[in-house]
This record gives C-alpha cells, structure tokens and sequence, in this order.
C-alpha cells in the first residue's frame, strides 16, 4: 500500500527496503489526479508517526516532494515479517528497515523523520483551529 499511496505524489525510485537477503528497490510509477504529482505539500509528523507513517513523508521529503512540519518521530521504521506457527501462534520479527532513496547515508531507524520546521504540540490539548503545526503548515503555504 505505500508504493500506491506515493503513486499519487511522486514517482520512479523512493528509496530501498533492506535485509539481509540484499536491498529491494521501490519504484513508483505515478498516477496525477488533478495536478496530484505536481501540487506543493506539507506533511505533519510527530512522535504518533510510526513505521510506514514515517516511511511516507520520509520518502516525500528526501525527494522534494514534501516540506515536513512538527516533530522528529520516534525512528520507528523497521520492516515487520509475519511467523504463523502450526499451533495457531503468531510472530512479528523486524527483518528489514528502509533506505532513502537521495540520502542512502541517513538513518531514520536512529534519528527518527527530522521536519525542517520543528514546531511543539501538545496533541491531547489541542483541537484543528489551535494546532500550532497546522497553522505553521497554512504559514508556509502562505508564503510561497
């Protein structure tokens, strides 16, 4: 789902998941809604932005897709593999994580997602008209 989700924001290599059986490419091959590849974005992360939540806008920024406002996730982007079991028990193992696509050299499983703008919220006491990462993303908007 996270290469047909990006289909509708970018296209071609997004980046590479890895394990220890070698690096598997993502290639995306875009589908433009209505100006969809084109049109500017901001995404909103933040320490709730976990696994492919980071993976997204991780991969829409490294690109230059997307301009990222809030702050640093968790770095929580291992790639979890299901283990059914003959007795019906079941097991999630982290065997892979992700590799940027134009900076290969980071690590978001250590650093987490950084936004360029860092803006604090404190996300149980707020609502949509007060969130300060929501009124920093119009900000933004409002000055290109």
């Amino acid at each position: 789902m996270l290469a047909e989700t990006l289909a509708y924001f970018t296209q071609g290599r997004a980046g590479y998941f890895i394990n220890r059986q070698g690096e598997f490419p993502i290639d995306i091959t875009g589908v433009d809604i209505q100006g969809s590849q084109t049109v500017p974005m901001v995404a909103l992360v933040g320490p709730g932005s976990v696994s492919f939540g980071e993976v997204f806008p991780g991969i829409l920024n490294d690109i230059g897709r997307a301009y990222l406002i809030g702050e640093t996730t968790d770095g929580n982007v291992e790639i979890l593999y299901t283990h059914n079991f003959s007795d019906g028990s079941r097991a999630l193992i982290a065997e892979g994580t992700f590799r940027p696509y134009m900076n290969p050299d980071q690590n978001w499983e250590e650093t987490g997602i950084v936004p360029q703008q860092i803006v604090p919220s404190n996300w149980d006491q707020i609502t949509i008209q007060t969130d300060p990462a929501i009124k920093a993303a119009l900000r933004y908007f409002d000055s290109r």
